[in-house]
């Protein structure tokens, strides 16, 4: 599965066994003009359909118009080419595997857009009971990266009970042997807007999911939980 499609918590019976490489996990954007996302010009229309890109852009650039954009990549395009939209904003990892990588007039950095949850990791799901699959597919695809990240970031996750109805986000990465952890919870507006940056010591996965859990918390004190109540 793309990881940032799957439950927090998954059918009894089934399990997360193995995760890929990370593709790059950055949004992009895609303008008719050469634009980047501080120099679009006031009153421009931008499509998207993720809540999370959307009070991102409204907690950023509260001059814009934020619109939703259906369809799929090419459909989305050719909407933008037809005028419909000044900018969208897309995946950069799904530009990527279809070959369009040149069409983003900025891939935007997970510092300002934080990530959804384990946005460019592939993850693989197979039956608790069945030792020798799993082994077979862990050695065969298994990033210990990606899964310390996603372990960590579908921890804070679970622990926000948050959903597609609610915008959030959450990104780690290891740096210098230390994971740097980025996450955030707003409103729809992008008005109240909660953000949290962590680094921890590097461990493995059992210490992961409790930095995700510490870094949900924080938020929770923050008043994620508020947010979150008021928007299911």
């Amino acid at each position: 599965h793309s990881l940032k499609d799957v439950p927090s918590v998954l059918p009894d019976g089934l399990e997360l066994v193995a995760f890929s490489e990370r593709e790059d996990p950055r949004d992009a954007l895609i303008c008719r003009s050469s634009w980047t996302l501080f120099d679009i010009p006031e009153g421009a229309v931008v499509g998207t359909s993720s809540l999370r890109r959307k009070a991102l852009l409204k907690h950023y650039r509260k001059d814009l118009v934020v619109k939703n954009l259906r369809g799929n990549v090419d459909t989305r395009l050719k909407k933008l080419k037809e005028g419909q939209f000044d900018c969208i904003i897309l995946a950069y990892a799904g530009l990527k595997r279809l070959g369009l990588e040149s069409e983003p007039c900025e891939v935007i950095s997970e510092d300002v857009f934080i990530p959804s949850v384990s946005q460019g990791i592939l993850g693989i799901e197979a039956r608790k009971d069945d030792e020798e699959i799993k082994n077979v597919v862990r050695k065969a695809v298994n990033c210990e990266t990606s899964e310390i990240c996603a372990v960590l970031e579908r921890a804070f996750l679970r622990t926000l009970e948050g959903g597609c109805q609610v915008p959030m986000g959450c990104f780690s990465k290891i740096v210098d042997g230390k994971i740097k952890v980025s996450a955030f919870v707003s409103d729809l507006e992008g008005k109240k807007f909660l953000r949290v940056d962590k680094i921890f010591p590097k461990a493995g996965v059992k210490e992961a999911e409790t930095y995700g859990i510490e870094v949900a918390e924080e938020l929770i004190e923050m008043g994620a939980g508020e947010i979150i109540r008021c928007l299911k």
